[in-house]
């Protein structure tokens, strides 16, 4: 069986829209971040996404693989707060690509 090959047509965030999607992650795990900035960033990364062809579901999976490939060194480290901690920055992209539609 061969890996599975990324698609090259697929659209993707550019990698300063990454990075930044990255940071603010670290900063809300780490509880360094309002709510308010973290859904104003998200929010805009994901209007983005939507702007730049991308479908739902593979923001979606951008936003968890960014999310798990943050260090769990000295952040939020118990299963459950990083569990609820995701499924609402997934709930803000979702709501930030469906907005204004």
């Amino acid at each position: 069986m061969h890996p599975q090959q990324p698609d090259a047509h697929r659209a993707r965030l550019p990698d300063e829209r990454l990075r930044e999607l990255g940071a603010i992650a670290r900063s809300y795990l780490a509880e360094q971040v309002t709510d308010a900035e973290l859904e104003r960033v998200v929010t805009s990364v994901s209007r983005d996404a939507r702007a730049c062809g991308m479908k739902a579901e593979e923001l979606i999976v951008t936003c968890k693989e960014v999310w798990h490939s943050l260090p769990s060194d000295g952040l939020a480290t118990e299963r459950s707060t990083r569990a609820r901690k995701l499924e609402r920055m997934v709930k803000i992209c979702i709501e930030g690509y469906f907005a204004d539609r």
